[in-house]
């Protein structure tokens, strides 16, 4: 019964470390590329207005990956977000990140 309930344990934080993307644009497709860009800012946004932090984060933090000047979006993020939501956007962002950049490797691959 232990190592049932251990493994089961195991196997829900894995599923919790993983993050669930959308599909993403084409690398070489730079239209794509802004329009899900501009797509996930103003998600992110209203989910953050309608008070969803998790999921408008996960939102900005998809946004940051496909943009073209992240450091500039990053500092107006500063400038206008709470500080503790920019703090738990900092904090999200390297792994959401590393899913993203995964998936391209993959798709570049095909």
């Amino acid at each position: 019964f232990k190592e049932k309930l251990r493994a089961k344990r195991m196997s829900e934080r894995e599923s919790k470390d993983k993050v669930s993307l959308p599909p993403l644009p084409s690398a070489n497709d730079p239209q794509a590329k802004q329009g899900f860009f501009i797509k996930h800012v103003q998600l992110g946004e209203q989910l953050l207005v309608n008070g969803s932090l998790e999921e408008g984060i996960f939102h900005m933090c998809l946004a940051l990956t496909m943009c073209p000047d992240p450091k500039n979006l990053l500092n107006i993020f500063q400038q206008t977000l709470n500080p503790v939501i920019y703090k738990l956007l900092i904090e999200t962002l390297p792994k959401i990140k590393e899913e993203v950049d995964k998936v391209q490797q993959l798709n570049s691959v095909d």
